[in-house]
Order: structure tokens, then C-alpha cells, then sequence
């Protein structure tokens, strides 16, 4: 959606979440042999945010995420993030901006986002460093096109402020699984009070052999809402071997440090 922008939710508790299991799981596959990776972004926003500026500022979402944390006091885990996090410090990392911060000089990068305005951003953050591409185009379209060149990692995670967006990232899921089997598969999901949109993603992959591993946190707010999002959920496909004992354990320290409960840390199917 090209009105949606980022940056007056950096930083949340919902980014601490995704980001923190997205810096572990590129170290997981980066040490898994010597091959370069590939990391694809279909909704990369400004790469990087300015906490300080008026947009982060007028929610300051941030508050109930990076905001509560001390990550000179994060367990091992944390360590990837915590890596990412020092390196573009006083800024704030998002999902490109962690793979930009932690990928070695072989790794690309492609880097899709559609907004104006959101990609000089990422211009300005990123479009100078080696082996990454920036493309203003449908990354949905960007993603299908990079599959199958190598063992890759695509992140979705799309504003859903357009209902159609859980079809279309279902949908996307499963012909980046039939085009390149291997793959893996970061979706990032809101659960919102009152609401069961997020069924769509599930429902998309049912029958599918390959069932991910689903994480979600609760938000971290006092009474709980009665509107907007009030989890935040991961799905990894294809996740390697080991990873979800440490994806778990980053959930539940998160929850206990952000103070909220882990409503779900499970398989679907």
C-alpha cells in the first residue's frame, strides 16, 4: 500500500520480535557451509529509521519494544541482532538493514519496495554497500522472480492495511514452494483483536508437505486493546535444522522482558 509507511512503527515490540529471529536464523544458514546467500526483501520500507524524527516519534512505538530493552544484557541468543543493532546505532535496523549489517561481502541482496518517497530512504541507507540491489517495483512479482538461484531467504511482511494482502501472501508462499522447494520463508503476520484474517495465511498452505514453524507474541499493553493488532505472529518454512529451539527461546525471553505471555510456539499442521 503506497500510503503506508514504517517508520511511525519502528521498533515496536512487534519489530523487536521479527528482527531479533530473522539476525539469528541468517547466522544459522550463514554457517551452514561456505555457498553465498541470497536475501530477498519484498516490502524493505527505508532499510534503516531515525527514532528522533516526528513520524517515530508521533506513536513512539518504539516504547514498547527496543524501548524496553538493554541489549548489552541480551542473552546469545540475541547476540546477531545485538550485532546489527550496534552497528547502525543511533538508528534503528530494520530487516534490511539487519541482513545489510550482519551479511558477508559475497551475499546479495534485492531489496523490493514501491513507495516514492520510503525508497529514497532506502536509497540513501543502503544503495552505496556492495551486492545489494534496491527495485521499486511489486516485490510479491520480485520475490517469484528471484527463487531458485541458491539457497535464499525471502522476507514477506506486507502492512495488511489491504484485506487482500493475506491472499496475496499465501499465494505467494506457495509458488515460491513450488518453484524453489527449498527456499526459506520469513512471513511476518498481525493478529488483530476481533478479527481472524490471519486464517487466510494458514489456510493458503494446509495441504502443502512443507508446514512451517509458527511463532507469536502477545502485545506488550496494559489493558489489551480492543482494537488493532494485538499479537504479532512469525511463519518460517523450510527452517534449518536446530533453529526452532533457538527461535523459541527468543520469543519467550522477549515475552518475559517486554512483559508478555507467548500465546502460541508451535508447528501448523
Amino acid at each position: 500500500m503506497l500510503s503506508y509507511q514504517h517508520i511511525y512503527h519502528a521498533g515496536g515490540w512487534f519489530d523487536v520480535h521479527k528482527h531479533a529471529v530473522l539476525c539469528a536464523l541468517w547466522q544459522k544458514m550463514a554457517g551452514a557451509g561456505d555457498s553465498p546467500l541470497t536475501f530477498v526483501d519484498t516490502h524493505a520500507g527505508r532499510g534503516v529509521y531515525d527514532l528522533s524524527a516526528p513520524e517515530a516519534r508521533k506513536i513512539a512505538e518504539y516504547e514498547t519494544g527496543i524501548g524496553r530493552l538493554d541489549p548489552a544484557r541480551l542473552p546469545p541468543p540475541f547476540a546477531p541482532y545485538v550485532y546489527a543493532l550496534r552497528q547502525w546505532k543511533p538508528y534503528y535496523p530494520g530487516s534490511a538493514g539487519c541482513i545489510a549489517a550482519l551479511k558477508n561481502p559475497s551475499d546479495s541482496m534485492v531489496l523490493y519496495e514501491k513507495h516514492p518517497g520510503e525508497i529514497q530512504f532506502l536509497q540513501g541507507a543502503l544503495g552505496r554497500m556492495p551486492n545489494i540491489s534496491i527495485v521499486q517495483e511489486d516485490g510479491h512479482e520480485g520475490a517469484l522472480a528471484q527463487a531458485g538461484g541458491g539457497e535464499t531467504l525471502v522476507v514477506i511482511d506486507p502492512s495488511y492495511e489491504v484485506k487482500t494482502e493475506y491472499q496475496e501472501t499465501a499465494e505467494t508462499v506457495r509458488a515460491l514452494l513450488a518453484k524453489a522447494p527449498e527456499t526459506k520463508i520469513l512471513v511476518w503476520y498481525p493478529v488483530l483483536a476481533g478479527g481472524t484474517r490471519q486464517e487466510v495465511l494458514q489456510a493458503g498452505w494446509d495441504d502443502l508437505e512443507t508446514q512451517p514453524l509458527c511463532l507469536e507474541i502477545t502485545a506488550p499493553l496494559f489493558p489489551a486493546p480492543d482494537k488493532g493488532m494485538v499479537r504479532s505472529g512469525l511463519l518460517l518454512f523450510n527452517a534449518p535444522a536446530g533453529f526452532e529451539k533457538t527461535a523459541t527461546a527468543i520469543t519467550e525471553i522477549l515475552a518475559r522482558v517486554l512483559k508478555s505471555p507467548v500465546t502460541k510456539t508451535k508447528k501448523t499442521g
